[in-house]
């Protein structure tokens, strides 16, 4: 289980239309959306103080365990469609492009106390912020400091003491083993990834 209270289900880019709906960078499976679960914005001039603070990474993952309460505010209403690159979001309290243009940069986010649990090789992005990582014979890494998408793969950004970072396909060959109860995960070495 995460140590962080909010998940980041993903990312408002930009308006989408003339009716006040916003295209949403998603960070997790689309069906979250629209789960029946209590979602909650988080406005931009927060998610913005959070990245400044280093408590957002650069691709709107939280990497803070709490957050503000009183400047959250509650989605009830709103309607879900998804799209090539995310979805689509309609809220009831956006009513024209203008209003949907003032929450690009805004995130989505859900409680983490309200998500499902996950099948056994299954993982929240901010379940693996904060692992220790470890090569197969026992070499330490570093910590996974960020997520990055990829393609078909999220990628592990792991950095060490020194600062310097390795970035690890999070596939099950180069991630063979995942270890929330201990905080660890083990890195295949294969040649070429850890040089």
């Amino acid at each position: 289980m995460s140590k962080y209270s909010y998940m980041t289900l993903g990312r408002i880019t930009r308006a989408h239309g003339q009716n006040g709906a916003v295209m949403v960078e998603t960070f997790s499976r689309r069906d979250s959306f629209s789960s029946g679960l209590p979602l909650y914005l988080v406005p931009r001039t927060l998610a913005e103080k959070m990245r400044r603070a280093k408590s957002l990474d650069s691709s709107g993952i939280l990497s803070a365990p709490a957050l503000p309460e009183p400047e959250l505010i509650r989605l009830t209403r709103f309607k879900v469609t998804p799209a090539a690159k995310g979805v689509l979001l309609k809220m009831s309290d956006a009513s024209d492009r203008s209003a949907a243009e003032k929450l690009a940069g805004s995130l989505i986010v859900i409680r983490r106390e309200d998500l499902p649990e996950t099948e056994e090789d299954e993982f929240y992005h901010a379940d693996l912020l904060d692992l220790t990582a470890w090569t197969v014979s026992g070499r330490p890494l570093g910590v996974v400091e960020s997520l990055l998408e990829g393609g078909s793969a999220v990628v592990l950004v792991i950095k060490d003491n020194d600062g310097k970072e390795t970035l690890v396909p999070f596939t099950e060959e180069f991630v063979p083993e995942v270890d929330l109860k201990n905080s660890r995960l083990t890195v295949a070495e294969i040649p070429g990834l850890l040089d």
